[in-house]
């Protein structure tokens, strides 16, 4: 269960993440949820199991934090011109 989500489902849901980044809260929160309906399967915890827990559980980050980290890691390939031409 873990690797389809992670080779299947996961790039499903941070493809064009730098664009939809800005999206609201709610449409972030929703993101989130699928993410969490699978840590729930693949943990086999009950529901009401904080989101945190089951994050630590299967050592995912939110993917809040990793669409950040890619703006951060595609900001940095701009500034030192390590990125296609087209987006400098």
């Amino acid at each position: 269960m873990e690797s389809v989500f992670l080779n299947i489902i996961r790039p499903a849901l941070e493809y064009c993440c730098v664009i939809y980044d800005n999206c609201s809260v709610s449409d972030s929160d929703l993101l989130d949820s699928v993410q969490r309906k699978a840590a729930l399967l693949c943990t086999g915890a009950i529901r009401c199991t904080p989101t945190s827990i089951l994050m630590n559980e299967v050592e995912w980050d939110t993917l809040v934090l990793r669409r950040r980290v890619f703006k951060l890691t595609l900001l940095f390939k701009i500034v030192n011109k390590r990125a296609p031409s087209y987006l400098s």
